[in-house]
């Protein structure tokens, strides 16, 4: 897969302010914006697929222990896993509109999309 250039940072105020992060955004090119303080509601983008990936989480779980309840599903050191596996879905199931999947959007190129089969 090709690799995306970063062109523009939109951030909030914290760590993105930082002077060495600032420098490195400049040696690369990178201009930046911020996000006034307690503005949440900037990027409804990523907050959907935030909700969209919380969403497949819980129904993974649920599904897991009706089906599985006596092999000890309920244990919380599945969540970084079933996280992993919800996002790495998501990234790669295309979309119903456009067809095109997160990351051949991100990466602007189409993927022969082995890996989901």
């Amino acid at each position: 897969m090709a690799h995306a250039e970063v062109r523009h940072l939109h951030s909030d105020n914290g760590v993105f302010t930082a002077e060495e992060f600032r420098n490195d955004c400049r040696e690369k090119d990178q201009t930046q914006s911020f996000s006034g303080v307690g503005v949440q509601h900037q990027n409804a983008r990523a907050k959907r697929a935030i909700q969209t990936i919380i969403y497949m989480i819980r129904t993974f779980m649920i599904h897991v222990s009706l089906h599985w309840n006596e092999c000890g599903i309920d244990n919380l050191s599945l969540w970084p896993f079933v996280v992993h596996h919800a996002a790495w879905l998501y990234n790669r199931l295309p979309n119903r509109v456009t067809g095109l999947t997160p990351l051949e959007r991100l990466m602007e190129s189409l993927t022969n999309r082995r890996d989901i089969l």
